[in-house]
Protein backbone atom coordinates (compact mmCIF):
# COMPACT_ATOMS: atom_id res chain seq x y z
CA UNK A 1 0.00 0.00 0.00
CA UNK A 2 1.05 3.50 -1.00
CA UNK A 3 1.92 5.33 2.46
CA UNK A 4 1.40 8.78 2.85
CA UNK A 5 3.88 11.45 4.75
CA UNK A 6 4.28 10.31 8.79
CA UNK A 7 3.08 14.33 9.36
CA UNK A 8 -0.22 12.45 9.13
CA UNK A 9 0.83 11.04 12.32
CA UNK A 10 -0.13 14.12 14.47
CA UNK A 11 -3.21 15.03 12.60
CA UNK A 12 -4.53 11.64 13.24
CA UNK A 13 -3.62 11.64 16.95
CA UNK A 14 -5.50 14.68 17.47
CA UNK A 15 -8.68 13.57 15.11
CA UNK A 16 -8.63 10.40 17.67
CA UNK A 17 -8.90 12.15 20.39
CA UNK A 18 -12.18 14.48 19.03
CA UNK A 19 -13.65 11.24 17.76
CA UNK A 20 -13.20 9.38 20.96
CA UNK A 21 -15.30 12.44 22.74
CA UNK A 22 -17.89 12.40 20.08
CA UNK A 23 -18.46 8.85 21.41
CA UNK A 24 -18.80 9.35 25.10
CA UNK A 25 -20.37 12.78 24.53
CA UNK A 26 -22.76 12.47 21.31
CA UNK A 27 -25.69 9.78 21.08
CA UNK A 28 -24.86 6.39 22.63
CA UNK A 29 -27.17 4.89 19.85
CA UNK A 30 -24.62 6.06 17.57
CA UNK A 31 -20.97 5.90 18.22
CA UNK A 32 -18.26 7.33 15.65
CA UNK A 33 -15.60 5.12 14.03
CA UNK A 34 -12.99 6.57 15.91
CA UNK A 35 -9.05 6.73 13.56
CA UNK A 36 -6.60 4.23 14.15
CA UNK A 37 -4.81 4.89 17.56
CA UNK A 38 -0.70 5.55 16.97
CA UNK A 39 0.43 2.29 19.18
CA UNK A 40 -1.15 -0.87 18.53
CA UNK A 41 -1.07 -1.65 22.16
CA UNK A 42 -4.41 0.47 22.21
CA UNK A 43 -5.78 -2.37 20.82
CA UNK A 44 -4.40 -4.88 22.41
CA UNK A 45 -5.27 -3.08 25.87
CA UNK A 46 -8.75 -3.38 24.65
CA UNK A 47 -9.27 -7.11 23.20
CA UNK A 48 -7.31 -8.24 26.65
CA UNK A 49 -10.03 -6.64 28.77
CA UNK A 50 -12.76 -8.32 27.15
CA UNK A 51 -13.72 -11.26 25.60
CA UNK A 52 -14.64 -12.00 21.88
CA UNK A 53 -17.89 -12.25 20.61
CA UNK A 54 -19.18 -15.18 18.46
CA UNK A 55 -21.69 -12.59 16.74
CA UNK A 56 -21.20 -9.28 15.27
CA UNK A 57 -21.65 -6.27 17.44
CA UNK A 58 -22.48 -3.73 14.63
CA UNK A 59 -24.55 -4.81 11.34
CA UNK A 60 -25.26 -1.07 10.89
CA UNK A 61 -23.52 1.89 9.51
CA UNK A 62 -24.05 4.96 7.82
CA UNK A 63 -21.61 7.63 6.31
CA UNK A 64 -22.65 10.97 6.95
CA UNK A 65 -25.99 9.35 7.36
CA UNK A 66 -26.26 7.36 4.18
CA UNK A 67 -26.64 4.00 5.14
CA UNK A 68 -23.86 1.34 4.06
CA UNK A 69 -24.55 -1.87 2.26
CA UNK A 70 -23.68 -5.15 5.01
CA UNK A 71 -22.43 -8.20 3.27
CA UNK A 72 -23.44 -10.99 6.43
CA UNK A 73 -21.05 -13.89 4.74
CA UNK A 74 -18.18 -11.37 4.70
CA UNK A 75 -18.87 -9.55 8.05
CA UNK A 76 -18.15 -6.33 5.71
CA UNK A 77 -19.53 -2.93 4.91
CA UNK A 78 -19.30 -0.98 1.38
CA UNK A 79 -18.95 2.57 1.27
CA UNK A 80 -19.52 4.15 -1.81
CA UNK A 81 -17.06 7.00 -2.58
CA UNK A 82 -17.27 8.00 -6.24
CA UNK A 83 -14.55 7.78 -8.70
CA UNK A 84 -12.70 11.47 -8.80
CA UNK A 85 -12.07 11.86 -5.01
CA UNK A 86 -8.07 11.35 -6.18
CA UNK A 87 -5.55 10.65 -4.03
CA UNK A 88 -6.90 12.15 -0.87
CA UNK A 89 -9.43 10.96 1.39
CA UNK A 90 -13.02 12.83 1.57
CA UNK A 91 -14.45 13.64 5.32
CA UNK A 92 -15.75 10.71 6.25
CA UNK A 93 -18.29 10.17 9.73
CA UNK A 94 -18.80 6.87 10.05
CA UNK A 95 -21.29 5.93 12.53
CA UNK A 96 -23.32 2.80 14.17
CA UNK A 97 -27.08 3.44 14.36
CA UNK A 98 -28.63 1.44 16.99
CA UNK A 99 -25.45 0.25 18.12
CA UNK A 100 -25.86 1.41 22.11
CA UNK A 101 -23.18 0.49 24.51
CA UNK A 102 -21.08 0.30 21.38
CA UNK A 103 -17.59 1.81 21.12
CA UNK A 104 -15.71 1.98 17.50
CA UNK A 105 -11.97 2.55 16.35
CA UNK A 106 -10.54 1.92 13.29
CA UNK A 107 -7.63 -0.65 13.74
CA UNK A 108 -6.16 0.00 10.37
CA UNK A 109 -4.82 3.50 9.59
CA UNK A 110 -6.86 4.01 5.42
CA UNK A 111 -5.31 7.29 5.69
CA UNK A 112 -2.52 6.16 4.83
CA UNK A 113 -3.42 4.79 1.72
CA UNK A 114 -4.06 7.27 -1.49
CA UNK A 115 -7.73 6.97 -1.49
CA UNK A 116 -7.90 6.10 -5.45
CA UNK A 117 -5.49 2.98 -4.78
CA UNK A 118 -8.11 2.00 -2.00
CA UNK A 119 -10.93 2.35 -4.12
CA UNK A 120 -9.13 0.33 -7.26
CA UNK A 121 -7.50 -2.30 -5.29
CA UNK A 122 -10.47 -2.89 -2.95
CA UNK A 123 -8.35 -2.21 0.38
CA UNK A 124 -10.45 -3.78 3.39
CA UNK A 125 -10.03 -1.94 6.91
CA UNK A 126 -10.35 -3.51 9.76
CA UNK A 127 -12.52 -1.96 12.72
CA UNK A 128 -12.62 -2.71 16.32
CA UNK A 129 -15.92 -2.91 17.81
CA UNK A 130 -16.10 -3.32 21.83
CA UNK A 131 -18.46 -3.04 25.31
CA UNK A 132 -17.59 -3.56 28.29
CA UNK A 133 -17.51 -7.09 28.18
CA UNK A 134 -17.03 -7.99 23.99
CA UNK A 135 -15.27 -7.41 20.69
CA UNK A 136 -15.84 -8.24 17.86
CA UNK A 137 -13.90 -7.34 14.34
CA UNK A 138 -15.73 -6.03 11.18
CA UNK A 139 -14.31 -4.93 7.57
CA UNK A 140 -15.15 -1.65 5.53
CA UNK A 141 -14.44 -1.65 1.93
CA UNK A 142 -14.65 1.94 0.04
CA UNK A 143 -16.28 1.35 -4.12
CA UNK A 144 -16.09 4.39 -6.62
CA UNK A 145 -19.69 3.07 -7.81
CA UNK A 146 -23.30 3.74 -6.40
CA UNK A 147 -24.62 0.89 -4.56
CA UNK A 148 -28.24 -0.50 -4.69
CA UNK A 149 -29.37 -2.81 -2.08
CA UNK A 150 -32.86 -4.71 -1.31
CA UNK A 151 -34.10 -7.14 1.58
CA UNK A 152 -37.24 -8.91 1.22
CA UNK A 153 -37.43 -9.69 4.85
CA UNK A 154 -36.21 -13.76 4.28
CA UNK A 155 -38.87 -14.05 1.45
CA UNK A 156 -37.37 -15.83 -1.66
CA UNK A 157 -36.87 -13.88 -4.90
CA UNK A 158 -38.64 -15.33 -7.86
CA UNK A 159 -40.51 -14.15 -10.74
CA UNK A 160 -43.41 -13.61 -9.02
CA UNK A 161 -43.43 -9.70 -6.95
CA UNK A 162 -41.58 -10.01 -3.62
CA UNK A 163 -42.26 -7.28 -0.96
CA UNK A 164 -39.30 -5.56 -0.08
CA UNK A 165 -37.20 -2.57 0.78
CA UNK A 166 -35.05 -0.82 -1.51
CA UNK A 167 -32.07 1.54 -1.09
CA UNK A 168 -29.77 3.46 -3.26
CA UNK A 169 -26.69 5.30 -2.29
CA UNK A 170 -24.46 7.56 -4.60
CA UNK A 171 -21.72 9.52 -3.25
CA UNK A 172 -22.34 12.90 -2.04
CA UNK A 173 -26.10 12.97 -2.40
CA UNK A 174 -28.88 11.50 -0.31
CA UNK A 175 -29.78 7.76 -0.06
CA UNK A 176 -32.90 6.77 -1.52
CA UNK A 177 -35.03 4.40 0.74
CA UNK A 178 -38.18 2.78 -0.63
CA UNK A 179 -40.66 -0.08 0.33
CA UNK A 180 -41.26 -1.43 -3.26
CA UNK A 181 -41.70 -4.59 -5.26
CA UNK A 182 -38.77 -7.07 -6.91
CA UNK A 183 -38.98 -10.31 -8.94
CA UNK A 184 -36.60 -12.13 -11.23
CA UNK A 185 -36.56 -10.61 -14.96
CA UNK A 186 -35.15 -12.18 -17.88
CA UNK A 187 -35.57 -15.07 -20.22
CA UNK A 188 -33.13 -17.50 -22.11
CA UNK A 189 -30.32 -15.88 -20.29
CA UNK A 190 -31.85 -16.83 -16.87
CA UNK A 191 -30.71 -20.70 -17.32
CA UNK A 192 -27.46 -19.84 -18.87
CA UNK A 193 -26.29 -18.22 -15.99
CA UNK A 194 -26.44 -18.04 -11.86
CA UNK A 195 -26.49 -14.31 -11.75
CA UNK A 196 -30.11 -13.28 -11.93
CA UNK A 197 -31.54 -10.36 -13.43
CA UNK A 198 -34.13 -8.49 -11.40
CA UNK A 199 -37.16 -5.43 -12.13
CA UNK A 200 -37.41 -2.97 -9.04
CA UNK A 201 -40.40 -1.31 -8.42
CA UNK A 202 -40.66 1.32 -6.05
CA UNK A 203 -44.49 1.82 -3.84
CA UNK A 204 -45.64 3.32 -0.57
CA UNK A 205 -45.63 -0.57 0.62
CA UNK A 206 -47.91 -3.75 0.24
CA UNK A 207 -50.47 -3.31 -2.95
CA UNK A 208 -50.03 0.05 -3.17
CA UNK A 209 -49.34 1.39 -6.83
CA UNK A 210 -46.13 2.35 -8.28
CA UNK A 211 -44.82 5.90 -6.96
CA UNK A 212 -42.16 8.16 -8.34
CA UNK A 213 -38.77 8.73 -7.06
CA UNK A 214 -35.83 10.35 -8.69
CA UNK A 215 -32.91 7.47 -9.01
CA UNK A 216 -29.69 9.26 -9.83
CA UNK A 217 -28.52 8.69 -13.27
CA UNK A 218 -32.47 7.58 -14.62
CA UNK A 219 -34.12 10.32 -13.09
CA UNK A 220 -37.39 10.35 -12.23
CA UNK A 221 -39.04 6.50 -12.56
CA UNK A 222 -41.61 4.19 -11.21
CA UNK A 223 -39.03 1.21 -11.79
CA UNK A 224 -35.78 -0.18 -12.69
CA UNK A 225 -34.18 -2.66 -14.27
CA UNK A 226 -31.18 -4.52 -12.98
CA UNK A 227 -29.16 -6.55 -15.80
CA UNK A 228 -26.83 -8.65 -14.42
CA UNK A 229 -24.57 -8.45 -17.85
CA UNK A 230 -23.07 -11.92 -16.84
CA UNK A 231 -22.60 -13.27 -20.15
CA UNK A 232 -20.19 -10.63 -21.40
CA UNK A 233 -16.74 -10.93 -19.87
CA UNK A 234 -15.84 -7.54 -20.69
CA UNK A 235 -19.37 -6.47 -18.98
CA UNK A 236 -19.51 -3.31 -21.62
CA UNK A 237 -21.25 -4.58 -24.65
CA UNK A 238 -25.43 -4.05 -23.14
CA UNK A 239 -23.88 -0.15 -21.81
CA UNK A 240 -22.13 0.59 -25.19
CA UNK A 241 -25.24 -0.58 -26.97
CA UNK A 242 -27.95 1.46 -25.06
CA UNK A 243 -25.40 4.15 -25.24
CA UNK A 244 -24.84 4.19 -28.76
CA UNK A 245 -29.22 4.21 -29.51
CA UNK A 246 -29.28 7.07 -27.21
CA UNK A 247 -27.01 9.22 -29.91
CA UNK A 248 -28.79 7.97 -32.78
CA UNK A 249 -32.17 9.15 -31.29
CA UNK A 250 -33.46 12.66 -30.65
CA UNK A 251 -34.77 13.08 -27.21
CA UNK A 252 -38.79 13.94 -28.57
CA UNK A 253 -38.62 10.65 -30.07
CA UNK A 254 -40.42 7.48 -28.80
CA UNK A 255 -38.65 4.33 -27.65
CA UNK A 256 -34.81 5.68 -28.18
CA UNK A 257 -32.13 5.16 -25.94
CA UNK A 258 -32.67 4.58 -22.40
CA UNK A 259 -30.53 5.91 -19.42
CA UNK A 260 -28.14 3.30 -17.71
CA UNK A 261 -25.71 3.16 -15.40
CA UNK A 262 -23.37 0.59 -13.43
CA UNK A 263 -23.59 -0.06 -9.95
CA UNK A 264 -22.78 -2.68 -7.29
CA UNK A 265 -25.92 -4.60 -5.81
CA UNK A 266 -26.73 -6.32 -2.39
CA UNK A 267 -29.96 -8.72 -1.74
CA UNK A 268 -30.42 -9.60 1.58
CA UNK A 269 -27.22 -8.90 2.72
CA UNK A 270 -25.24 -11.08 -0.02
CA UNK A 271 -23.12 -8.98 -2.17
CA UNK A 272 -24.43 -10.36 -5.84
CA UNK A 273 -21.90 -8.07 -8.34
CA UNK A 274 -22.76 -5.78 -10.61
CA UNK A 275 -24.85 -4.65 -12.50
CA UNK A 276 -26.49 -2.40 -15.01
CA UNK A 277 -29.17 -0.30 -13.82
CA UNK A 278 -31.75 0.39 -16.52
CA UNK A 279 -34.79 3.03 -16.84
CA UNK A 280 -37.68 0.62 -18.73
CA UNK A 281 -39.84 2.02 -21.32
CA UNK A 282 -43.24 3.95 -20.45
CA UNK A 283 -45.13 2.88 -22.96
CA UNK A 284 -47.11 5.60 -22.47
CA UNK A 285 -44.83 7.96 -22.39
CA UNK A 286 -42.81 7.31 -25.14
CA UNK A 287 -46.01 6.88 -27.04
CA UNK A 288 -46.88 10.55 -26.81
CA UNK A 289 -44.16 11.68 -27.87
CA UNK A 290 -45.56 11.24 -30.90
CA UNK A 291 -48.65 13.34 -30.18
CA UNK A 292 -51.00 13.51 -27.28
CA UNK A 293 -53.64 11.16 -28.93
CA UNK A 294 -51.12 8.40 -29.74
CA UNK A 295 -52.17 6.52 -26.42
CA UNK A 296 -55.89 5.99 -27.51
CA UNK A 297 -54.65 4.95 -31.28
CA UNK A 298 -51.31 2.95 -31.22
CA UNK A 299 -49.89 -0.16 -30.50
CA UNK A 300 -46.78 -1.68 -29.84
CA UNK A 301 -45.23 -5.50 -30.35
CA UNK A 302 -42.35 -7.54 -29.12
CA UNK A 303 -40.66 -9.69 -31.32
CA UNK A 304 -39.23 -12.56 -29.77
CA UNK A 305 -38.83 -16.58 -29.80
CA UNK A 306 -41.77 -18.17 -29.08
CA UNK A 307 -40.52 -20.14 -26.21
CA UNK A 308 -39.51 -17.15 -24.55
CA UNK A 309 -43.23 -15.52 -23.92
CA UNK A 310 -45.21 -16.58 -20.97
CA UNK A 311 -47.59 -14.11 -20.22
CA UNK A 312 -48.54 -12.13 -22.67
CA UNK A 313 -50.95 -12.86 -26.20
CA UNK A 314 -48.72 -13.97 -28.68
CA UNK A 315 -49.02 -13.83 -32.89
CA UNK A 316 -47.08 -16.35 -34.59
CA UNK A 317 -44.62 -14.78 -36.91
CA UNK A 318 -46.34 -16.70 -40.72
CA UNK A 319 -42.81 -16.23 -42.15
CA UNK A 320 -40.51 -17.47 -39.20
CA UNK A 321 -42.42 -20.18 -37.04
CA UNK A 322 -39.93 -19.90 -34.06
CA UNK A 323 -40.99 -16.27 -34.24
CA UNK A 324 -43.62 -14.30 -32.43
CA UNK A 325 -45.38 -11.09 -31.80
CA UNK A 326 -46.02 -10.20 -28.08
CA UNK A 327 -48.86 -7.72 -27.62
CA UNK A 328 -47.00 -5.56 -25.17
CA UNK A 329 -50.09 -2.66 -25.45
CA UNK A 330 -53.28 -1.95 -27.88
CA UNK A 331 -56.28 0.46 -27.08
CA UNK A 332 -58.51 -2.39 -26.66
CA UNK A 333 -56.41 -5.45 -26.00
CA UNK A 334 -59.20 -8.26 -27.00
CA UNK A 335 -58.15 -6.46 -30.88
CA UNK A 336 -54.82 -5.45 -30.13
CA UNK A 337 -53.05 -7.64 -33.17
CA UNK A 338 -55.88 -5.67 -35.73
CA UNK A 339 -53.09 -3.20 -36.49
CA UNK A 340 -50.53 -5.94 -37.24
CA UNK A 341 -52.06 -6.95 -39.93
CA UNK A 342 -51.05 -4.63 -42.36
CA UNK A 343 -47.41 -5.76 -41.69
CA UNK A 344 -48.07 -9.42 -41.51
CA UNK A 345 -49.12 -8.55 -44.92
CA UNK A 346 -45.92 -7.20 -45.97
CA UNK A 347 -44.43 -10.13 -44.78
CA UNK A 348 -46.06 -12.78 -46.62
CA UNK A 349 -46.69 -10.55 -49.91
CA UNK A 350 -44.86 -12.57 -52.68
CA UNK A 351 -45.41 -9.89 -55.65
CA UNK A 352 -42.71 -7.61 -55.37
CA UNK A 353 -44.56 -4.06 -56.77
CA UNK A 354 -47.62 -5.44 -54.44
CA UNK A 355 -44.87 -5.18 -51.74
CA UNK A 356 -43.46 -2.39 -52.38
CA UNK A 357 -46.64 -0.28 -52.21
CA UNK A 358 -47.84 -1.89 -49.08
CA UNK A 359 -44.28 -1.06 -47.81
CA UNK A 360 -44.24 2.11 -48.91
CA UNK A 361 -47.72 2.73 -47.14
CA UNK A 362 -47.02 1.03 -44.04
CA UNK A 363 -43.19 1.69 -43.35
CA UNK A 364 -41.51 4.38 -41.70
CA UNK A 365 -38.41 4.16 -44.09
CA UNK A 366 -36.06 6.17 -41.94
CA UNK A 367 -37.36 4.32 -38.72
CA UNK A 368 -36.38 0.75 -40.26
CA UNK A 369 -33.32 1.85 -42.05
CA UNK A 370 -31.78 3.65 -39.24
CA UNK A 371 -32.40 0.26 -36.66
CA UNK A 372 -30.62 -1.62 -40.05
CA UNK A 373 -27.85 0.44 -39.61
CA UNK A 374 -27.65 0.27 -36.09
CA UNK A 375 -28.02 -3.40 -35.77
CA UNK A 376 -25.44 -3.91 -38.26
CA UNK A 377 -22.52 -1.37 -36.82
CA UNK A 378 -23.18 -3.56 -33.36
CA UNK A 379 -23.45 -7.01 -35.26
CA UNK A 380 -26.70 -7.46 -33.12
CA UNK A 381 -27.29 -11.13 -34.18
CA UNK A 382 -30.24 -11.37 -31.62
CA UNK A 383 -31.61 -8.23 -32.85
CA UNK A 384 -32.60 -9.10 -36.37
CA UNK A 385 -35.42 -11.46 -36.64
CA UNK A 386 -35.69 -10.93 -32.74
CA UNK A 387 -35.39 -8.81 -29.96
CA UNK A 388 -37.16 -5.78 -31.26
CA UNK A 389 -40.16 -3.43 -31.00
CA UNK A 390 -42.94 -2.59 -33.20
CA UNK A 391 -44.63 0.16 -33.04
CA UNK A 392 -48.01 0.48 -34.70
CA UNK A 393 -48.26 4.17 -35.39
CA UNK A 394 -51.76 5.86 -36.17
CA UNK A 395 -51.75 8.53 -38.98
CA UNK A 396 -55.13 9.33 -39.68
CA UNK A 397 -56.29 5.81 -39.85
CA UNK A 398 -53.36 4.30 -41.82
CA UNK A 399 -50.46 2.47 -39.84
CA UNK A 400 -46.98 3.00 -40.20
CA UNK A 401 -44.57 0.81 -38.14
CA UNK A 402 -41.50 1.97 -36.32
CA UNK A 403 -38.43 -0.16 -35.40
CA UNK A 404 -36.79 -0.06 -31.33
CA UNK A 405 -34.52 -2.05 -29.53
CA UNK A 406 -34.45 -4.19 -26.56
CA UNK A 407 -32.08 -6.91 -24.91
CA UNK A 408 -28.70 -5.68 -26.63
CA UNK A 409 -26.45 -8.14 -24.80
CA UNK A 410 -25.30 -10.28 -27.78
CA UNK A 411 -23.52 -7.58 -29.24
CA UNK A 412 -20.28 -5.84 -30.71
CA UNK A 413 -18.82 -9.26 -31.88
CA UNK A 414 -20.35 -11.49 -28.53
CA UNK A 415 -21.52 -14.77 -29.98
CA UNK A 416 -21.19 -13.50 -33.79
CA UNK A 417 -19.53 -16.35 -34.93
CA UNK A 418 -18.80 -15.59 -38.57
CA UNK A 419 -21.41 -12.98 -38.47
CA UNK A 420 -18.62 -11.22 -37.14
CA UNK A 421 -17.39 -9.91 -40.83
CA UNK A 422 -20.61 -10.36 -42.85
CA UNK A 423 -23.70 -8.98 -42.64
CA UNK A 424 -26.67 -10.24 -40.53
CA UNK A 425 -29.98 -10.54 -41.89
CA UNK A 426 -32.80 -8.71 -41.07
CA UNK A 427 -35.29 -9.96 -43.90
CA UNK A 428 -38.19 -6.80 -43.64
CA UNK A 429 -34.87 -4.22 -44.12
CA UNK A 430 -33.16 -6.48 -46.61
CA UNK A 431 -36.20 -6.81 -48.90
CA UNK A 432 -36.90 -2.95 -48.52
CA UNK A 433 -33.32 -1.81 -49.55
CA UNK A 434 -32.85 -4.56 -52.67
CA UNK A 435 -36.33 -3.50 -53.85
CA UNK A 436 -35.53 0.48 -53.00
CA UNK A 437 -38.72 1.18 -51.62
CA UNK A 438 -38.83 4.68 -51.56
CA UNK A 439 -35.14 5.47 -52.65
CA UNK A 440 -33.72 3.07 -49.66
CA UNK A 441 -30.12 2.68 -51.62
CA UNK A 442 -29.69 6.53 -51.43
CA UNK A 443 -31.62 7.11 -48.25
CA UNK A 444 -29.76 4.58 -46.23
CA UNK A 445 -26.46 6.26 -47.03
CA UNK A 446 -27.58 9.96 -46.02
CA UNK A 447 -29.20 8.61 -42.69
CA UNK A 448 -25.65 6.76 -42.38
CA UNK A 449 -23.96 9.98 -42.69
CA UNK A 450 -26.28 11.49 -40.30
CA UNK A 451 -25.31 8.47 -37.46
CA UNK A 452 -21.75 9.00 -38.23
CA UNK A 453 -22.48 13.41 -37.31
CA UNK A 454 -24.34 11.24 -34.01
CA UNK A 455 -21.54 9.75 -32.84
CA UNK A 456 -21.19 6.41 -34.78
CA UNK A 457 -17.34 6.34 -35.04
CA UNK A 458 -14.20 4.36 -34.18
CA UNK A 459 -13.55 7.59 -31.64
CA UNK A 460 -16.94 7.81 -29.55
CA UNK A 461 -16.67 4.36 -29.40
CA UNK A 462 -13.29 4.56 -28.33
CA UNK A 463 -13.74 7.12 -25.79
CA UNK A 464 -16.69 5.22 -24.26
CA UNK A 465 -14.81 1.58 -24.00
CA UNK A 466 -12.11 3.76 -22.03
CA UNK A 467 -15.09 5.42 -19.66
CA UNK A 468 -16.76 2.12 -18.85
CA UNK A 469 -13.09 0.92 -18.31
CA UNK A 470 -12.70 3.63 -15.74
CA UNK A 471 -15.72 3.15 -14.04
CA UNK A 472 -15.38 -0.83 -13.54
CA UNK A 473 -12.01 -0.90 -12.76
CA UNK A 474 -10.98 2.02 -11.28
CA UNK A 475 -13.81 1.54 -8.80
CA UNK A 476 -13.04 -1.91 -7.57
CA UNK A 477 -16.15 -3.26 -8.70
CA UNK A 478 -15.00 -5.86 -11.69
CA UNK A 479 -12.21 -7.24 -9.32
CA UNK A 480 -15.17 -8.12 -6.73
CA UNK A 481 -17.68 -9.42 -8.96
CA UNK A 482 -14.99 -11.76 -11.11
CA UNK A 483 -14.32 -13.05 -7.41
CA UNK A 484 -18.04 -13.46 -6.53
CA UNK A 485 -18.60 -15.43 -9.75
CA UNK A 486 -14.89 -16.79 -9.93
CA UNK A 487 -14.26 -15.56 -13.47
CA UNK A 488 -10.51 -15.35 -14.78
CA UNK A 489 -10.43 -11.60 -15.49
CA UNK A 490 -9.99 -9.36 -12.54
CA UNK A 491 -9.64 -6.04 -14.56
CA UNK A 492 -12.04 -4.76 -17.60
CA UNK A 493 -10.68 -4.76 -21.08
CA UNK A 494 -12.99 -3.91 -23.82
CA UNK A 495 -10.63 -2.93 -26.43
CA UNK A 496 -11.78 -6.07 -28.47
CA UNK A 497 -14.97 -3.61 -28.66
CA UNK A 498 -13.19 -0.92 -30.29
CA UNK A 499 -11.41 -3.39 -32.96
CA UNK A 500 -14.69 -4.80 -33.92
CA UNK A 501 -16.72 -1.25 -34.25
CA UNK A 502 -13.84 -0.30 -36.40
CA UNK A 503 -13.99 -3.17 -38.30
CA UNK A 504 -18.16 -2.50 -38.65
CA UNK A 505 -18.14 1.31 -39.55
CA UNK A 506 -15.77 0.69 -42.33
CA UNK A 507 -17.60 -2.29 -43.71
CA UNK A 508 -20.60 -0.29 -43.35
CA UNK A 509 -18.80 2.78 -45.45
CA UNK A 510 -18.30 0.76 -48.69
CA UNK A 511 -21.49 -0.94 -48.19
CA UNK A 512 -23.88 2.31 -48.23
CA UNK A 513 -21.50 3.39 -50.97
CA UNK A 514 -22.15 0.45 -53.37
CA UNK A 515 -25.39 0.66 -52.62
CA UNK A 516 -25.63 4.29 -53.41
CA UNK A 517 -23.86 3.65 -57.09
CA UNK A 518 -26.37 1.08 -57.89
CA UNK A 519 -29.14 3.51 -56.56
CA UNK A 520 -27.41 5.60 -59.35
CA UNK A 521 -26.85 3.12 -62.21
CA UNK A 522 -30.87 2.36 -61.89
Amino acid sequence: MAVKRLGLLAVMAALFVMASAAVWVGSPYAPVIAPAPQEIEVLWDIEDARQESDKPLVTALENHGVPLAYSEAENRFYCTLGLETGDDWPQLHLTAPGAKGVSLIFSDDYSYDWCADAVKEGYSYQVLAYTDTEFAYFEIVFTGLPIVSFDTNGEAVTALDTQAQIGMSVFGKEALASPGRVHVRGDRSVTWKPKAGYKLEFTRGGDSGKVLHTVDGLGDVEEAVLLPIAIDSTMMRDRLSWDMVSLAFDHSEGFGGLPCRYVELFVNGSYEGVYLLLKPFDIGDEMRKAGADAIFGDSLYRVSRMEMVTDRQILPDPTHPEIGFELFYAPDMAHGFDTLTPYIGILTEEDEAAFTQKALRHIDLNSLLRYELIMQAGAMVDNAANNLYIWAHNENGNYRYRFSFWDMDLTWGLYAGDLGDRWVEMPIADRVIEADVGGAKRRIGEIWENLKTRGFTNETVEALVERYVHELGDSGAFMRDSQRWEKGSFYPDGYEIVDFAGTRFAMIDEWVASLAAESGRE
